[in-house]
């Protein structure tokens, strides 16, 4: 994946994965080459099922043709999660849901397409079906599923989620703009051990990301920004800002509010520890948006009853910080081991529903021999609500929950992940809830 140039050093044709998290494809190795000595019957079956089995995609190699696309810039991923999820105890409705999502991703890459270095084009969409666990069932804040917010909350519609583009000036400074997905194309809250969208890893939100970012940063969003690397290195130093459109959609092109409703400037940096020569990371970010907001800190009866004056918040700001720590690992280039993780972030509590958000736990890959794909987590999360009066007269109030999943990886393409939760409602009239389910994530 890596080329060099007069202008980058061999690392900056991978700049992108690492430090905007634009999920390019990892592909796999091309179709073996056939045997000139004409091998028994059941030689070609064997073949094919071992090529099966270690394969990164359902769908392989295309023939040759899918590396030979990579080679000259052109990368294409396609990911189909399956949710069947129930809460059988204290939530409003004990029954099963199944739900699912996809999500495409295009990437071209300049300098591999001879055209100029640096340059680096990413168009991701996205979509779900089906029905899944959401806040309403368990009374939590949040989904126990996170793929239940992508791209849209609520609706089950295909959406363009992601056009932008990024280019690299030099090997330390980067500019970057267009549609973006925030949670990859921004202020990710990256952790090597607890992140992402519900494809893979934990499936609670609040593990995935740090809900204390939701209210200033939208998930789907016009915006700019510059990405700089201190050290020239981006798997060790990471600095972004941005500027985005608080008021972004994934189901609009963003054009009729940018920057006319609200403004969200985002700053994030993270940085690669290696203690004891194991690989860690320690990020910090800082969001303030320009928006007004509802005042919670007024009568529940300004708020919904026509007429009455409604109180407004001038702007919101939220910052945020997040560490992973291997404690066991093998190789240190490797993702194989064993970790720690954990988030916290505190916001202004009077238009932010969330005042502070902490979360903990563990993470672990091929722990097992012969296991390698395989990976585990066992977190635990908290959520203190705002104080202000109409989170109180809603009767919001600190909230908890565990999950532990293991992710059993039955090809590297197929993915089976057996998950359990345990949440403490955000109401207090609700009981805890136990939720159960089952995931299946297949790349093709």
């Amino acid at each position: 994946m890596t080329r060099k140039s007069p202008l980058f050093p061999r690392r900056a044709s991978w700049i992108l994965h690492v430090c905007t998290a634009f999920a390019a494809t990892l592909l796999g190795p091309a179709a073996r080459a056939a045997d000139p000595v004409t091998p028994p019957a059941s030689a070609p079956a064997q073949l094919s099922l071992d090529s099966f089995a270690n394969s990164p995609t359902l769908t392989g190699d295309w023939g040759g043709l899918r590396k030979q696309m990579a080679d000259k810039g052109l990368t294409f991923d396609l990911t189909l999660v399956q949710v069947y999820q129930g809460a059988l105890t204290g939530s409003r409705d004990k029954g099963w849901n199944y739900g699912g999502r996809e999500d495409i991703n295009i990437n071209l890459d300049t300098q591999k397409m001879g055209l100029w270095p640096g340059g680096f084009l990413n168009i991701e969409g996205e979509g779900k079906y089906g029905e899944f666990v959401g806040a309403r069932q368990t009374g939590s804040l949040l989904p126990a599923d996170a793929n239940a917010l992508f791209p849209q909350a609520g609706i089950n519609n295909f959406d363009l989620v992601s056009v932008n583009y990024m280019q690299f000036v030099s090997p330390n400074l980067g500019f970057y703009m267009g549609k973006l997905a925030t949670i990859t194309d921004v202020n990710g809250d990256a952790n090597a051990f607890a992140h992402g969208k519900g494809a893979s890893g934990f499936l609670n939100t609040n593990f995935n990301f740090n809900p204390i970012l939701a209210l200033t940063s939208p998930y789907c969003t016009l915006g700019a920004g510059a990405i700089i690397l201190p050290t020239g290195n981006p798997k060790e130093f990471v600095i972004s800002l941005g500027v985005i459109d608080t008021q972004g959609s994934a189901g609009t092109t963003g054009f009729d509010t940018v920057f006319k409703g609200g403004t969200t400037f985002l700053a994030e940096g993270r940085y690669t520890t290696h203690f004891l020569n194991l690989t860690g990371h320690q990020l910090l970010g800082a969001a303030y948006s320009d928006q007004l907001f509802l005042n919670l800190d007024q009568g529940l009866g300004n708020a919904i009853i026509p007429g009455l004056p409604t109180q407004q918040h001038s702007g919101s700001w939220a910052t945020w910080y997040n560490f992973d720590q291997y404690v066991y690992q093998p190789d240190p280039k490797s993702d194989v081991g064993l970790g720690v993780f954990g988030r916290f972030g505190v916001s202004d509590g009077v238009a932010n529903p969330i005042h502070y958000f902490g979360s903990i736990g563990i993470g672990g890959k091929g722990l097992i021999p012969g296991r390698t794909n395989d990976q585990f987590g066992i977190g635990f999360y908290r959520i203190c609500a705002s104080e202000a009066r109409i989170a109180q007269t809603l009767g919001f109030r600190e909230s908890q929950g565990f999950e532990a999943y293991y992710e059993i990886a039955i090809t590297p393409a197929i993915l089976l992940t057996p998950d359990i939760q345990v949440l403490e409602p955000s109401q207090q009239h609700l009981e805890t809830a136990c939720v159960l389910g089952l995931r299946l994530t297949m790349k093709f």
